[in-house]
């Protein structure tokens, strides 16, 4: 896959793990940005989708929204945006992985 599924997420969501449960089914690989983890990704998540309600679902730089949204793709519109993500890298304006976890800061390891 040269481009990116990205799933913004919070822990124990029931909604998140059916999505991402979804993606493994379908043998999608996809990054994880964890908003307890990532704090800073959920200001970007909100810009992003105008929404504060996790999963966030996006197919490089295309947001699907949530778990309703994504589950409510028909199977040709779900071909087409692997299609895309297998065919296209992520473009600069796709959600960006972040570096570090924010609030991992300050911890000895």
């Amino acid at each position: 896959m040269k481009g990116r599924i990205t799933v913004y997420s919070i822990t124990g969501c029931p909604h998140c793990i059916r999505a991402k449960n979804r993606l493994r089914e379908l043998d999608l690989k996809y990054v994880d940005i964890n908003l307890e983890v990532y704090t800073n990704s959920r200001s970007e998540m909100k810009q992003r989708t105008g929404r504060k309600t996790v999963p966030q679902i996006f197919f490089n730089a295309k947001h699907i929204g949530g778990f309703a949204d994504f589950d409510a793709l028909s199977a040709s519109e779900l071909d087409e945006l692997i299609k895309h993500v297998n065919e296209n890298e992520a473009p600069d304006d796709a959600p960006q992985i972040p570096q570090e976890p924010e609030n991992q800061q300050g911890i000895a390891r």
